[in-house]
């Protein structure tokens, strides 16, 4: 079972009781379903952690003065008064962040891009004759 919490800024997280937890990922796909927006990366916001002994999901605790925001050179993530956020455009994929965050709940996501169109003959041919 999940336990939803708030730090005294208000910004809202989920805390995991991993003496519960049997690691069926349930939870990271009801994360996925309820957050999923058109035109971002779909991929849910936790992180199974498993041991020899125990699992339990970890998810981004939106902390007030957030170690990952300040590790961030180009402000791809900000916080606000509720919670940390992504500018996945400004994301030069140094992973800072992922170092700073004390929770673990930092990944960079790559975007699978689809493959290039085939050249037709007539641009092959092209492409060849401008090349000598």
């Amino acid at each position: 079972m999940s336990l939803r919490a708030a730090t005294p800024a208000g910004r809202k997280f989920i805390i995991a009781d991993p003496s519960v937890c049997i690691g069926c990922k349930t939870c990271m796909a009801a994360c996925l379903m309820r957050h999923d927006a058109p035109g971002d990366v779909a991929v849910p916001r936790l992180t199974l952690v498993t041991t020899r002994t125990i699992s339990a999901p970890v998810g981004c605790h939106h902390c007030a003065e957030a170690p990952c925001v300040d590790a961030c050179p180009t402000g791809c993530l900000f916080s606000d008064d509720e919670h940390v956020g992504v500018h996945p455009e400004k994301c030069i994929g140094c992973r800072n962040c992922v170092l700073a965050c004390p929770y673990g709940a930092v990944e960079i996501v790559t975007e699978k891009l689809p493959p290039e169109p085939e050249p037709t003959p007539e641009e092959a041919a092209a492409a060849d004759a401008a090349a000598k």
